[in-house]
């Protein structure tokens, strides 16, 4: 599908901004600094409409607008800098995709307690939002140690 002008200037954007930052962490320093600052997960300690939207959506509803749902049955999806959850792979394992690859250098704990919030929240909603049937989702309480090395990949490495 062709995407429309806006959505290629904000990928261009998204990219412009995100490797200097990541290449920013290669630089000791800088690399300390932002491993002692607090991630944005640390405060999820209930998941509001707003954060539901940010974080777990609003990257699945513009995959839906230029993708068919039909295209991630049994597809290999890869995301770079998931960060300190999976919670795009639980949406896109969802819509049937066999293999969610998750390519970070800096990951965090994407099985905290944090992350493990999100999850739930995300489970309850994706059949009410997107008609999706509540046995294709991951159990969020075991997700993602349950499907690591089997429907789910890690890479904590670069990849500039």
């Amino acid at each position: 599908m062709e995407m429309n002008r806006y959505t290629r200037l904000k990928i261009a954007g998204d990219l412009v901004w995100e490797i200097p930052k990541n290449l920013a962490m290669m630089i000791p320093p800088v690399r300390d600094w932002r491993l002692r600052t607090p991630r944005p997960s640390r405060y999820f300690a209930e998941v509001t409409e707003e954060e539901l939207r940010q974080y777990a959506f609003s990257a699945l509803e513009m995959l839906l607008e230029h993708y068919p749902r039909q295209v991630f049955k049994n597809a290999t999806v890869v995301e770079i800098g998931p960060g300190d959850n999976l919670v795009q792979g639980l949406a896109i394992l969802a819509l049937g995709a066999s293999i969610f690859h998750a390519v970070d250098r800096f990951m965090g704990n994407v099985d905290s307690e944090n992350a493990r919030r999100l999850y739930r929240r995300v489970a309850v909603e994706l059949p009410k939002r997107y008609n999706i049937a509540a046995d294709k989702i991951p159990n969020p309480e075991t997700y993602p140690q349950s499907v690591i090395g089997d429907r789910i990949v890690l890479s904590k490495r670069g990849i500039e």
